[in-house]
């Protein structure tokens, strides 16, 4: 008996040290594109714009991993570069020979790592174009190009990314970060839904009272400054997100690992990897590309915390939980939120531990630009 109890004693010293452990904070690195994925800057032939005016940028009205899709929705594999004008000349992006060309419903052709759809080639297969010359039309009722870059080792990438050819120095806005809430990381909090409003069966948590397995989501989405001019610009998705649990006082350290929640270096192929991305409250409604008096609705709800955050993992107290996200011109917003781990309900909080609470409220770490 007395074997029995020192083992159940040693137990539970054992359970109560692994989480003074997880209580070691290690600096955060700030998140940049370059720390998220070597693809962000693979390297792009010197290439011109697809459309008219050849050597200036356009506005983009979908972007790469943008919602795309009804039921389910999927990952956009390309950018849609707009343009005002009615069969609108296609221009060569970069010098090569046309490949991969197609007519009809699907027409697109190819030209080096660049994938020109929606546009019908004036060129057969195997003809040599110089950048810059005129190759195609869109097809009528078109008002963009969706165009695809692959690279080797990468695959499908953002051709907005820094070292790509569709970067634009005008987009110098910073990515919006809010509204975040917490639900059970179970089945309902990632299903595969619909791009239309709906009810959603996710089980809510408190912010003030995490506990078990918990699924933390945010409102998170690019507002880029050069507007499309055909209908409302509307939200993109970011590049990069990243998030982790944090000090109260102290947003760049970090207990157990930083999550990269979203890496958009790539395109994501699967949808079910996709809907690790994309919660429940996302909606994709986009009328107004039809017909501009028509309403567009584009709320981007993102899992922050991938497959969830094990609260578990760490002692019942206040901490940060802090989000970072990306725009493909890595630029940069960080919030943080209190946040109250109580894995044990009948421990009541002590005075210390109110103390700290109130003292958590004014700080709240809520600066969109950080430096």
């Amino acid at each position: 008996m007395k074997y029995v109890t020192s083992v159940l004693v040693a137990a539970a010293a054992l359970a109560m040290a692994a989480p003074a452990q997880a209580l070691r904070s290690h600096p955060v690195a700030r998140p940049t594109l370059r720390r998220i994925d070597h693809c962000f800057y693979a390297p792009a032939p010197a290439a011109w714009a697809p459309l008219s005016p050849r050597r200036s940028p356009h506005p983009v009205h979908t972007g790469f991993n943008d919602m795309h899709g009804e039921d389910p929705m999927y990952a956009h594999w390309a950018v849609d570069v707009q343009t005002n004008i009615a069969r609108a000349k296609v221009y060569a992006m970069t010098a090569g020979v046309i490949g991969d060309v197609v007519g009809g419903s699907d027409a697109h052709f190819q030209i080096g790592p660049f994938f020109y759809y929606h546009a019908i080639s004036r060129f057969t297969a195997g003809t040599h174009v110089a950048r810059g010359q005129w190759v195609g039309r869109l097809k009528p009722g078109v008002d963009h190009v969706h165009l695809a870059e692959t690279e080797p080792g990468c695959g499908l990438l953002d051709p907005r990314r820094p070292t790509g050819p569709l970067r634009d120095p005008m987009n110098t806005e910073h990515p919006t970060v809010e509204n975040l809430r917490a639900y059970a990381a179970n089945r309902a909090a990632y299903r595969i839904f619909p791009a239309w409003p709906r009810p959603d069966r996710s089980t809510p948590r408190s912010l003030g009272n995490l506990h078990g397995i918990v699924d933390l989501r945010a409102e998170i989405f690019d507002m880029p400054v050069r507007k499309t001019g055909d209908h409302p610009q509307q939200p993109l998705m970011v590049a990069a997100v990243r998030s982790w649990l944090a000090p109260l006082t102290k947003k760049w350290r970090r207990y157990g690992h930083a999550i990269t929640a979203f890496n958009g270096s790539r395109w994501i192929s699967q949808t079910r990897a996709y809907y690790d991305v994309m919660a429940p409250g996302s909606v994709h409604i986009r009328s107004c590309f039809k017909n501009p008096a028509r309403r567009c609705v584009n709320r981007y709800i993102l899992h922050t915390a991938g497959r969830g955050l094990d609260t578990r993992r760490y002692p019942d107290r206040w901490y940060h939980y802090c989000v970072s996200a990306l725009t493909i011109r890595n630029l940069r917003s960080t919030r943080c939120w209190p946040v109250r781990i109580q894995n044990h309900p009948r421990r009541s909080p002590d005075r210390a531990d109110l103390g700290v609470r109130r003292s958590a409220e004014p700080i709240l770490a809520h600066q969109r630009h950080p430096r």
